[in-house]
């Protein structure tokens, strides 16, 4: 996979997110790859330099999903388009002896002979520079993005349009990042609340949207705490019997943002064991009699045991003594053993 950029200035500490839901900390140096996600708390700001060549800058309280279509949206920097200064010279020498801009700028430059109808960047910059020389009567009507100005015996007020002030519009698809808040779940703590943090305002987003292993979901709702409206909460229940790894996923594909960019997916994961443990107890020795009162007792557990002891036990036509681990016999420790004497 290509590299989409690399992080040269970080202030504060972000983190990026990976097409897999994979979170980790980003540091001075890391290389960025497609659909990474980053992610800026306040005050937090990240700067790229992007393969392409060009710079990017992520502000304070982002979450940015970075594909080659948004780096290659981005503007080249302003020196990509600067003139040099014998131009710049030669410009105001001709507008001081009243001659033709067009006869000193190449046709490139003026526009006069180039296949699209706006013109580069260069010229505007020497138009601006024309137009605090000195009165002059030029129309100019180059279909440019900005109304037209006619000067008659004044000066240009209105700004003409230039590198800087030119904003890319971009159009990212919209990420989701999913938190299962407990580290893991049991019989004792089955559920856990989990969140869905969105990039943008999602449209359409609901339970129907989820892939759920190892449990239920409660219906997602819009959680007011977040008054942008980005964030959703709702309740994973793990399924009583269930030991693995649960997980709820939100489906590529599934939402939208307001403009209809489709959103991308996002998942988390958490241990659950809520398989209630057994034991099997045994008394080793057939039958007791006078000659053979006392049998070894065994208590295997299908789970390593927490708390066991004498006290769990119920005991009827004899003793046991004090049940003790046998690591000898059984080093996974779910063995205990004891002797019983009627």
């Amino acid at each position: 996979m290509a590299n989409l950029g690399t992080i040269v200035a970080l202030k504060g500490a972000a983190s990026v997110v990976d097409e897999k839901g994979n979170k980790r900390p980003l540091h001075l140096g890391d290389v960025i790859q497609p659909g990474d996600t980053i992610i800026t708390p306040p005050g937090v700001i990240v700067d790229l330099q992007l393969a392409n060549g060009r710079k990017m800058q992520v502000e304070a309280e982002q979450i940015v999903k970075l594909t080659q279509e948004l780096a290659d949206s981005i503007p080249p920097d302003s020196a990509d388009s600067s003139i040099d200064q014998a131009s710049i010279q030669a410009v105001i020498k001709a507008v001081g002896e009243g001659k033709d801009l067009s006869e000193i700028l190449d046709d490139t430059a003026a526009g006069l002979a180039a296949s699209s109808p706006s013109y580069g960047f260069g010229f505007v910059n020497l138009l601006r520079i024309a137009e605090g020389v000195t009165p002059i009567n030029y129309a100019y009507d180059l279909n440019r993005v900005t109304p037209v100005d006619t000067i008659v015996g004044e000066v240009i007020t209105s700004p003409l349009l230039t590198a800087s002030t030119l904003e890319p519009v971009v159009s990212v698809n919209p990420s989701v990042i999913v938190n299962i808040v407990d580290s893991a779940l049991n019989d004792g703590d089955s559920n856990s609340v989990v969140t869905f943090t969105f990039s943008e305002v999602p449209s359409g987003f609901s339970n129907a949207d989820l892939t759920v292993v190892g449990g239920t979901v409660s219906t997602v709702t819009q959680d007011p705490s977040d008054p942008s409206g980005k964030t959703y909460t709702a309740t994973f229940t793990a399924t009583d019997g269930f030991t693995g790894t649960g997980s709820v996923a939100v489906n590529a594909g599934s939402y939208t943002n307001s403009n209809g960019n489709i959103g991308s997916g996002g998942s988390d994961t958490v241990p659950v064991d809520t398989q209630n443990p057994s034991v099997i107890v045994n008394i080793v020795d057939a039958a007791l009699n006078h000659g053979d009162s006392n049998s070894v007792v065994t208590f295997t557990f299908s789970e390593l045991p927490s708390g066991f002891s004498n006290a769990d036990l119920t005991l009827v036509g004899g003793t046991v003594s004090t049940v003790t681990q046998d690591l000898l016999l059984d080093p996974s420790g779910k063995t205990y053993t004891a002797t019983f004497t009627a």
